[in-house]
């Protein structure tokens, strides 16, 4: 069973985050590699609920990350396919990160407990978009959806979404 939300549940932001490394120039190996991106993602979901709590004046702690997705990775500006085997000061994520308030995923679970499906995904407009981009004639195109008072605007770059926003 998948569940799909509208925007006004599920709450989708495209963050940018970059920390230092304290050993520049020592080549990153795989235990690194993955203190790192647990690194950002942990920081880019306080980011993402920062900035979901401005536009919606709920508090940020509120909301729970239900999906995050590393849509691009960099290491001093140059783009990476992977951390591992690479040096440089500045690691840098961007990632595609999908949040549900906190009551909304307790009763969910509840509900998935006390039945017998089995849950294969939690998405919305952005991860359907996507699986369009990767899958389709569209690596690189604006999607604009209008629509439950809110105009919401995609821009996907390479079989991904690099940005998304939305004005009332």
């Amino acid at each position: 069973t998948a569940f799909t939300f509208t925007p006004s549940v599920l709450k989708t932001r495209v963050v940018t985050h970059s920390i230092q490394r304290a050993h520049s120039r020592s080549i990153i190996q795989e235990g690194e590699a993955k203190e790192l991106e647990r690194k950002i993602v942990r920081e880019g979901e306080e980011k993402g609920k920062e900035s979901i709590a401005s536009h919606t004046g709920i508090l940020p702690e509120e909301f729970v990350c239900v999906k995050s997705t590393v849509l691009g990775m960099r290491i001093d500006g140059y783009d990476v396919p992977h951390l591992r085997g690479f040096s440089g000061e500045v690691v840098e994520f961007r990632l595609a990160l999908t949040f549900l308030q906190e009551r909304v995923r307790a009763s969910l679970a509840k509900s998935l407990l006390s039945s017998t499906m089995k849950l294969q995904g939690i998405g919305g407009e952005a991860s359907c978009l996507e699986k369009i981009c990767k899958n389709a004639f569209f690596p690189d195109a604006l999607f604009v959806d209008v629509g439950e008072m809110r105009t919401r605007f995609f821009l996907s770059s390479h079989g991904g979404i690099v940005s998304s926003c939305e004005f009332k």
